[in-house]
């Protein structure tokens, strides 16, 4: 598993992970091709794991990932210099001394199950990761979910294709609650 670089924020585009409540970790899995997202909160110690297609991965698949983060998150936080920038000394004292550390592992509440394998999980893993940013309550009645996906295939392309390119700011998503907004 590959942690996303920049977490000591020296590009303008990803903060410091000091600064974050949560940081998001979408997971792939090439046998089977899967999807899955992870949102680590440091201050709590904890892992929502986001899995739209449960019971897909093979034994010790998933424990693996954890397995890894665990052991590897206190050299990552020391790379990227969180010690020295985290205000909480508590969160530091838990982080800085260890060479691995306990976390607290759920699944997220309300994930939707994708029907069947249409190879929805990477859409799923990114309306999962919009929804954490812009604060949107977690998905918990989509109806049928293999429409939702392609919905939010729809929402995507248009937001692409709505982008200016000329500039670095992307347009503001479209609230998936909104009437306006036309599925």
């Amino acid at each position: 598993m590959y942690l996303i670089g920049l977490g000591d924020g020296s590009d303008d585009l990803y903060p410091s992970w000091a600064e974050c409540d949560k940081i998001l970790i979408p997971v792939h899995f090439s046998d089977p091709e899967h999807f899955i997202l992870l949102t680590l909160n440091l201050d709590e110690q904890r892992v929502l794991v986001y899995d739209s297609l449960k019971g897909c991965l093979k034994k010790g698949q998933l424990e693996a990932v954890f397995k890894n983060l665990s052991d590897n998150l206190p050299l990552y936080l020391k790379a990227i210099d969180y010690f020295n920038k985290k205000q909480d000394s508590q969160i530091v004292d838990y982080y800085e001394n260890r060479e691995d550390v306990e976390l607290m592992i759920e699944d997220a509440p309300y994930v939707p199950m994708q029907s069947g394998g249409h190879g929805d999980c990477g859409v799923w893993v990114c309306l999962h990761m919009e929804r954490i940013v812009f604060g949107w309550d977690q998905i918990d009645n989509i109806g049928d979910p293999k429409k939702a996906a392609k919905d939010y295939r729809i929402r995507m392309a248009r937001t692409f294709f709505r982008a200016r390119f000329d500039t670095q700011e992307p347009p503001p998503p479209e609230d998936p609650e909104d009437p306006k907004v036309v599925n």
